[in-house]
C-alpha cells in the first residue's frame, strides 16, 4: 500500500513524495521515565492492533559537548565525551527492546538507532506508520503542554501522534 506525503514549509507546498506505507506503531525511547511510559503504551497499542513496533532512539552531540573547556561557558565538572551520547542511546534502545519483548511477547520489534534532531528523525521514521508515540515530561502539575519534540511532531508527523505523560515527580 502506498500513501502520498505532502511536504509543507509554512503555507507553501514544497514537495510531493510517494511513500510505501508500512503499518506499524513507532515510539521514541531515550531512557527517561517519560519514554518508558510511551514505550509501554506503544507496545500495548501494537499488540491491540496486531502491528509491529518500531522503537527509535535518536541521539546527537549537543553543541556544549564540542565547546572548549574554558571561557565564559566553562564548567567545573567535565562534559561527557561525544561518543558517550551514542552509547547512552544504544543502551536505552537495548533496554527498550527487552522491555517491549517482556510486556508484549507477540509483538515483532524493530530497533533503530539514528543520529539527528529528534522531531525531524521521528517524522521520517514514521512515514507510512499507523501511530507515532512519544513521551512528555510532567515537570509540574500546572504544565499541560507536551515537551518540545512532542509539540513539533504534532504539526509535522505524517501520521497520528500520541503524547504520553511520564510519571508525576515526587
Amino acid at each position: 500500500m502506498c500513501c502520498l506525503l505532502l511536504q509543507r514549509h509554512g503555507p507553501e507546498l514544497v514537495g510531493l513524495q510517494m511513500v510505501e506505507a508500512a503499518p506499524m506503531v513507532v515510539v521514541r525511547v531515550n531512557g527517561s521515565p517519560d519514554a518508558t511510559a510511551a514505550l509501554d503504551f506503544a507496545a500495548q497499542e501494537a499488540a491491540l492492533r496486531h502491528l509491529p513496533l518500531k522503537i527509535v532512539s535518536v541521539w546527537r552531540i549537543p553543541l556544549f559537548a564540542e565547546a572548549a573547556p574554558f571561557g565564559p561557558f566553562a564548567r567545573a565538572s567535565p562534559l561527557p565525551r561525544p561518543e558517550q551520547f551514542r552509547r547512552d542511546a544504544e543502551l536505552a534502545l537495548e533496554q527498550a527492546v527487552e522491555r517491549a519483548a517482556l510486556l508484549q511477547p507477540s509483538v515483532r520489534c524493530e530497533a533503530r538507532l539514528v543520529e539527528g534532531r529528534p522531531a525531524r528523525v521521528l517524522a521520517q521514521e514514521a512515514h507510512g506508520a499507523t501511530l507515532l508515540v512519544v513521551g512528555s515530561p510532567r515537570k509540574t502539575q500546572i504544565t499541560k503542554w507536551p515537551g518540545r519534540t512532542g509539540r513539533r511532531l504534532i504539526s509535522r508527523a505524517p501520521c497520528p501522534v500520541t503524547v504520553v505523560r511520564g510519571p508525576t515527580p515526587s
